[in-house]
C-alpha cells in the first residue's frame, strides 16, 4: 500500500473537475465509485458545494463556536490518495474502510470529505478530497507531518494484513525508532573492500584483490577514485576504510595510472545493461524450459492417449467376440430347451401327409383332421419362436448395455487425457456441439468412440503469449540497449576529440614558446572534461525522462508493447502429432 499526499488548494470545484471526471473530458469512465463522509448528501458534486460553503463561512462558524475570528484560510482543499499493488483486488467496502482509517490517522475524521476510486491504472487506488475547515468550529486543521503519519499508518495496515510489501518503509521506520530511542545508527563498511585493502600494499595488488572479490576500481568525476560492487552500486572506498585518510589512500595507489581505469559511471551503466541482458536471457531460458517441459508432457499424454485407445479397442473387440460366442451358445440352448427342431419336423410331416392324402381320406374325414393338427402345430411353433425371440432379446439388451458401459468408460478415460492436453496448452475445450454429438453417436452406435477419437485432428500447439509485464520489460530493455549504444558512441567521440585537442594544445603552446606547457594543457583539458561531464549528465537526465514517459505509456496501454514484441517474434504453426519432435 502506498499513500501519496498532494498539494493543498483553494478550489473545491477544480478538485472535483479533476477527480470526478476523466482527464480533459467531462465523462466519468475512469471513476469506479464515489463516497461522501460527514455530508448530508451522497452526491459528490453537491458534497463539494457543501464543503465550499463551509470554507467560505468559516468566520461565522468560529463566531458561533466562541472562537476568535482572526486569520484567513487560503488553502482549505486537501487531497491525497491510497494505492494498492497491481495483484491486489480490494472490494469497495475495503477501500472505503482503508481511506477512513487514513483520514483518521491525519486527525480529519470529523471533517467533510469526498472519496473517488479510479480504474485508469493497473493498480487499484482511491482519492480523497478533504475540507481542512471543521464543519462545526470553523478552524482549519494543521497538516503537520502528514506524509510521516500516513507512512506509519500504511506500515501498521500492512502488518495487520500479514504481509509487508514495502520493505524500504519498514527499514526507515526502524531507523527512526532507533534514533528516537537514543541509539545512533552505525555505518557498516563493506568487508570485501576492507579485506582487499588489508591484503594489498600498493595499487596493483589492491586492484587484484578487488577483482578476486568481483569488485572494480574505477575513476569518478573530478579525480575521485570509486569502487563498483558486483550489484553495480558505486561506493567510495575511503569511507569504508576506518582510520584511512584520502591522502594516505592516494599515496598507496600512486603506482596506478588513472587513465587506465575505466569511468565509474560508464562501467555502472554497462553493468546495469549486462544485468538486464542476463535477466532477459534468464526469462527466455525459463520460457524455453517451460515450453520443452510442456512438449515432453504433451508427448507423454499422446502416448497415453494412443495406449488408451489401443487398449479400449482391444477390450471392445474382445467383448464383441465373447458376446458372439455367448449368442451362439444361448441360441443352441434355447432351441434345445424348447425343442424347436422336433416341432419344425412335425409341421413338415403334417404338410407332407396332406399333400399325399388320397380321395378316400377326404371322404373318411382324415384330411380335415390332419389339417387341424397342422394348424395346431404351426400355432405352437409360432408361440415357441416368440418365446425364444423374447429370451434372446433380453440377453442382447444386456450385452448392448455392457458394451455401452465399456464405451462410456473408454470415452471418459480419453476425455481425462484430453483435459490434461488443455491444461498443458492453457486452452479450454474448443470442440463444438457437432463434434461432441458425433462422438456420442459413435460411442453409442457402433462402439468405436475411442477409436474414432484417434482419427480426429489433435489439438493445435499454440505459442505461449507474453504477459503485459513481460512485454513491457522487453520493450524497456530494448530502449535501454539503444540508450547504452548512444552513450557509448558519445564516449568514443569524447575520447577521440580529447586526444586531438590535447595534441593540438601541446603543439600550439610549444610553437608559441610559452612555459608550463603540460600544466596549461591539463587545465584546458580539465575544462573540456567538465563540459563533457555536463553533456553526459544532461543526456542521462533526458534519457531517464524518456524512459519514464515510455514506461507510463506502456503501462497505460500494455497491448501496444505486446503487439510491438509479437510483431518481431514469428508464431509457430506446427500441429502436434504423434512422432512430432522438437
Amino acid at each position: 500500500m502506498v499513500p501519496r499526499v498532494g498539494q493543498t488548494g483553494r478550489s473545491f470545484a477544480g478538485a472535483g473537475s479533476y477527480f470526478l471526471f476523466d482527464r480533459e473530458a467531462r465523462t466519468t469512465e475512469r471513476v469506479e465509485f464515489t463516497h461522501t463522509v460527514n455530508l448530508p448528501t451522497q452526491c459528490p458534486h453537491n458534497g463539494l458545494k457543501f464543503m465550499a460553503w463551509t470554507a467560505k463561512h468559516h468566520r461565522e462558524l468560529k463566531l458561533a463556536a466562541g472562537h476568535p475570528t482572526r486569520g484567513e484560510i487560503r488553502s482549505p482543499v486537501f487531497a491525497f490518495s491510497i494505492s494498492w499493488a497491481p495483484d491486489e483486488s480490494p472490494t469497495q467496502p475495503q477501500m472505503i474502510q482503508a481511506m477512513d482509517e487514513a483520514v483518521a490517522a491525519l486527525g480529519l475524521e470529523e471533517h467533510e470529505a469526498v472519496y473517488a476510486a479510479h480504474n485508469d491504472r493497473p493498480h487499484p487506488h482511491i482519492h480523497a478530497i478533504v475540507n481542512r475547515v471543521h464543519p462545526f468550529n470553523g478552524k482549519a486543521h494543521r497538516l503537520f507531518q502528514s506524509k510521516k503519519r500516513l507512512s506509519a499508518w500504511a506500515l501498521e495496515f500492512e502488518r495487520r494484513q500479514g504481509e509487508i510489501r514495502c520493505k524500504v518503509r519498514e527499514e526507515r521506520a526502524n531507523e527512526r525508532a532507533l534514533q528516537q530511542s537514543g541509539e545512533r545508527w552505525r555505518f557498516e563498511p563493506d568487508e570485501c573492500i576492507v579485506n582487499a585493502w588489508e591484503q594489498s600494499d600498493n595499487g596493483q595488488s589492491f586492484v587484484t584483490a578487488l577483482d578476486d572479490a568481483g569488485y572494480t576500481l574505477a575513476r569518478g568525476r573530478r579525480g575521485k577514485i570509486l569502487v563498483i560492487d558486483p550489484n553495480g552500486e558505486i561506493k567510495n572506498p575511503v569511507r569504508h576504510l576506518q582510520g584511512v585518510k584520502t591522502r594516505e589512500f592516494r599515496k598507496r595507489i600512486k603506482d596506478l595510472n588513472m587513465n587506465d581505469l575505466g569511468d565509474a559511471y560508464s562501467l555502472q551503466h554497462a553493468e546495469e545493461a549486462r544485468q538486464k541482458r542476463d535477466w532477459q536471457s534468464a526469462v527466455a531460458m525459463r520460457v524455453q524450459r517451460q515450453f520443452n517441459s510442456a512438449v515432453y508432457e504433451l508427448q507423454e499424454l499422446q502416448r497415453q492417449l494412443d495406449a488408451q485407445a489401443k487398449a479400449a479397442l482391444e477390450r471392445i473387440t474382445g467383448l464383441r467376440e465373447r458376446h458372439e460366442k455367448e449368442r451362439q451358445q444361448e441360441q443352441q440352448q434355447v432351441n434345445r430347451f424348447f425343442d424347436i427342431a422336433a416341432k419344425v419336423q412335425r409341421v413338415s410331416k403334417l404338410e407332407d401327409a396332406i399333400q399325399q392324402s388320397s380321395f378316400w381320406d377326404s371322404v373318411r374325414g382324415r384330411q380335415a383332421q390332419t389339417k387341424n393338427q397342422l394348424n395346431h402345430a404351426k400355432q405352437e411353433l409360432q408361440d415357441t419362436q416368440r418365446k425364444v425371440e423374447q429370451t434372446l432379446t433380453k440377453s442382447e439388451r444386456r450385452r448392448e448395455q455392457a458394451l455401452d458401459e465399456l464405451n462410456k468408460k473408454s470415452y471418459d478415460e480419453r476425455r481425462i487425457i484430453e483435459s490434461e492436453f488443455d491444461r498443458v496448452l492453457g486452452l479450454t475445450d474448443e470442440r463444438g456441439e457437432g463434434e461432441r454429438g458425433d462422438d456420442e453417436q459413435g460411442r453409442s452406435g457402433d462402439g468405436r468412440g475411442s477409436q474414432g477419437g484417434k482419427d480426429k485432428p489433435l489439438l493445435q500447439l499454440k505459442p505461449r503469449h507474453l504477459s503485459s509485464q513481460e512485454a513491457v520489460a522487453i520493450a524497456l530493455g530494448e530502449f535501454d540497449l539503444q540508450v547504452e549504444e548512444r552513450r557509448q558512441r558519445l564516449e568514443e567521440k569524447h575520447q577521440l576529440v580529447r586526444a586531438c585537442e590535447t595534441e593540438y594544445l601541446k603543439d600550439s603552446f610549444e610553437a608559441s614558446g610559452m612555459g608550463n606547457t603540460a600544466d596549461r594543457t591539463r587545465k584546458l583539458i580539465r575544462k573540456y572534461d567538465n563540459f563533457y561531464d555536463g553533456q553526459l549528465t544532461r543526456f542521462d537526465h533526458e534519457m531517464a525522462c524518456r524512459r519514464d514517459s515510455l514506461e507510463r505509456e506502456l503501462s497505460q496501454d500494455p497491448q501496444k508493447a505486446i503487439d510491438s514484441v509479437e510483431r518481431k517474434t514469428p508464431e509457430p504453426t506446427k500441429t502436434f502429432e504423434p512422432g512430432f519432435e522438437i
